[in-house]
């Protein structure tokens, strides 16, 4: 997260990749289905950790 100079702004972009996420929906291949998971996990874990530090 470079770059980033608030977590208001950390936040920002992070709600910005969970709608991209979400607007991939599903695919036809397994291990994108996997990826976007895992995506949507990591992205979760980040929404979490800067509503603690705020």
């Amino acid at each position: 997260m470079a770059g980033v100079q608030s977590i208001a702004e950390a936040m920002k972009v992070v709600k910005e990749g969970m709608t991209a996420v979400s607007k991939i929906g599903k695919s036809e291949s397994e291990s994108t289905n996997r990826w976007i998971e895992e995506l949507k996990r990591v992205l979760d874990e980040w929404r979490e950790n800067l509503k603690s530090r705020s």
